[in-house]
């Protein structure tokens, strides 16, 4: 049960967001609210935005995910007042990468790239499979294992296919399979991109690989930027497959760049 004293923090502005500003007109308790991204890039009617100003302005504080989220936020309620507050991961506290390949069935002179995310079409992974299709260094020993489920699945599957692109999919992982190809992957890349009503507020998957040591390659647009210093614990690319081609090229060839993004994340 909510009391009158307690503050609700409602992390989608709708209808979550809705439901406390209506609720607080009739005697209901405070509200926050917390904003990602895709939830304001979806905001194009007149009605949502005039229901999204009243829902901002009677908050008792509003949080944004990023600085690109915010500058979003301003953009539809120019006097909104946020805060920041990025996501964060905890120290990475997986197997040694030796020990997780034994597990993984990934061979110890493997160079292993991998993408973690939800299977949707602005994540990239399509681009991603074209992009180490286009590899100029016919690098016998590279592989790619993608982790994660959704409804652009059986797509990308036949892409890889269509491609000659060997893929490990990896659905249904859970955490401690998830750290496991952190733990034995050189190099983590995810070329999402921005779409009308769908973008990347910041990326935590960029963090989870930058704590297990991994130099990574993301796709430029919306907080990824935030998510992912360039040329310091990145590279950020357009993400196109030309460009992401010639990133993991790049990597690929250079140890002591990985090992500097690597140790830098």
């Amino acid at each position: 049960e909510v009391g009158k004293e307690d503050v609700i923090l409602s992390s989608h502005v709708f209808p979550v967001g809705t439901a406390a500003w209506i609720a607080s007109m009739v005697g209901g308790p405070e509200y926050c609210v917390l904003f990602h991204g895709t939830d304001l890039a979806r905001v194009k009617t007149r009605w949502k935005r005039w229901l999204l100003r009243r829902i901002a302005v009677r908050s008792k504080a509003l949080f944004v995910n990023s600085q690109a989220t915010g500058k979003a936020l301003e953009r539809l309620v120019s006097d909104a007042r946020f805060t920041v507050v990025t996501p964060g991961v905890n120290s990475f506290d997986g197997p040694a990468k030796a020990e997780a390949r034994q597990r993984l069935g990934v061979a110890e002179d493997a160079f292993l790239v991998l993408s973690v995310c939800r299977l949707v079409e602005r994540k990239g992974v399509d681009t991603l499979i074209q992009a180490v299709s286009r590899l100029k260094t016919k690098e016998q020993r590279l592989e790619l294992a993608v982790v994660g489920q959704g409804p652009y699945a059986n797509q990308l599957h036949k892409l890889a296919e269509l491609l000659g692109v060997n893929v490990r999919w990896v659905e249904d992982a859970d955490d401690d399979e998830v750290k496991k190809w952190y733990a034995a992957a050189d190099l983590f890349c995810l070329p999402a991109r921005e779409q009308a009503d769908d973008v990347e507020g910041f990326g935590i998957v960029f963090l989870e690989a930058a704590a297990a040591g991994l130099p990574v390659i993301a796709g430029k647009g919306w907080g990824t930027g935030e998510a992912v210093i360039e040329n310091e614990t990145g590279l950020l690319v357009e993400p196109t497959a030309d460009k992401v081609s010639e990133a993991l090229e790049r990597l690929l060839n250079d140890s002591d760049t990985r090992k500097r993004l690597g140790e830098a994340g």
